[in-house]
Order: C-alpha cells, then sequence, then structure tokens
C-alpha cells in the first residue's frame, strides 16, 4: 500500500512539473513571474540544479541496477541537447551542451550493455 501511495505521489509531482514546462513553453515570461523565478537569480539556481543533477548520478550509481542509470543519463542526455538546439538556433556557442550530450550516451552505451548480460 505505502509503495503504491508513493508511486502515486510521484506521479502527482510528475504532472505538476509537466504543467510547470508546458507554462514556460507557453508563456515565458508569466511562468517566470507564476513560478516567482527572478532572472537575475537564475545563475545561483542553477548551482542547486547542477548540484541536485550530481545527487541523481551518485544516487543512481549506488542503487547499483543499470535501469536508473541508463533512464537518468537519457534524460540528462536529452536536457543538454535540448539547451544545444537552443543555444545554436540562437547563434549563440553550443558545442559544451552538445558534448555533454554525446557523454551522456557513453553511460547510456554502458548501461545497456550491462543489461543484455556478459
Amino acid at each position: 500500500m505505502l509503495v503504491t501511495l508513493a508511486m502515486i505521489s510521484a506521479a502527482i509531482g510528475g504532472l505538476v512539473t509537466l504543467w510547470l514546462a508546458v507554462d514556460f513553453a507557453r508563456d515565458a515570461d508569466g511562468a517566470m513571474r507564476r513560478a516567482t523565478h527572478r532572472p537575475e537569480l537564475l545563475p545561483r539556481v542553477m548551482v542547486g540544479r547542477y548540484a541536485a543533477f550530481t545527487a541523481l548520478a551518485f544516487g543512481a550509481a549506488a542503487y547499483g541496477d543499470p535501469w536508473p542509470v541508463l533512464f537518468l543519463f537519457l534524460v540528462f542526455s536529452a536536457i543538454s541537447a535540448y539547451d544545444a538546439v537552443l543555444y545554436a538556433r540562437a547563434g549563440h556557442p553550443f558545442l559544451p551542451h552538445a558534448a555533454a550530450s554525446a557523454a551522456c550516451w557513453i553511460v547510456i552505451g554502458l548501461a545497456a550493455a550491462a543489461l543484455a548480460g556478459p
């Protein structure tokens, strides 16, 4: 029963996060206000985001199962690729983000190979 409640809670959290993503996609300025984000603090906000990504990667590795590692690094790769496309379209340097996305595929490949077995 508790596992089911935890999974339902996680799904609800995912839906709230999806709503935020859609809100930002439709009206970035309004979403910034509604989410109470402050543009001048975004560089500091990114510190928290990168620290959280680090904790997620360490947690997935410590769990010892290739599936969470594979899934997490697929998400990391998608985030990096998305950023690379945004920067490239705006005419800004994008190679660091593209390289991060490509590097994730090394981890994804290793996790997939581990799942395939010896």
